[in-house]
């Protein structure tokens, strides 16, 4: 059985730990957001993450590759939202939590694109490519979806 290149098993490693964190930002939503749009948004999004975050786990498993990412830097992966972000979010409510969440997952949205986009490009895996090329259209879907939820034409 082939296993992807290293820049391949990069690009799904570092899915896996974008897609947790984006669920665990998508939890955040209930308890601290006041607008059923956003939280009825948040619950859709988090399915959806869970399901590209699957079919990551599942290459990786299927390449026989364990699921550990032992001393791989979180702040090294585009998109990461950092402690500080983190904190502020958790501590904020209604419309300014509101904003800063769909500020924050949008740009995290758009730092998976550029990564599916480069593993598009360079990548050797043809699945590792297809999760790629599946993820692209979704996150842009929902980053449209964040925009208008924002107010953004």
């Amino acid at each position: 059985m082939s296993v992807g290149s290293p820049a391949d098993v990069t690009f799904l490693e570092d899915m896996v730990i974008h897609h947790q964190q984006a669920l665990e930002l998508a939890a955040l939503v209930p308890t601290q957001s006041s607008d059923p749009a956003l939280v009825a948004f948040a619950d859709q999004s988090a399915a959806q993450q869970r399901t590209e975050l699957q079919g990551c786990q599942a290459q990786l498993l299927q390449w026989e590759l364990p699921l550990s990412h032992a001393g791989q830097d979180p702040g090294d992966i585009p998109g990461m939202v950092d402690k500080a972000i983190l904190d502020r979010l958790r501590g904020l409510r209604g419309d300014a939590f509101d904003t800063l969440w769909l500020q924050t997952m949008i740009a995290h949205h758009r730092a998976a694109i550029a990564m599916a986009q480069n593993e598009i490009e360079h990548g050797e895996s043809p699945e590792a490519i297809s999760i790629a090329q599946t993820l692209v259209p979704l996150q842009q879907s929902e980053i449209s979806q964040m925009n208008r939820l924002l107010g953004a034409p």
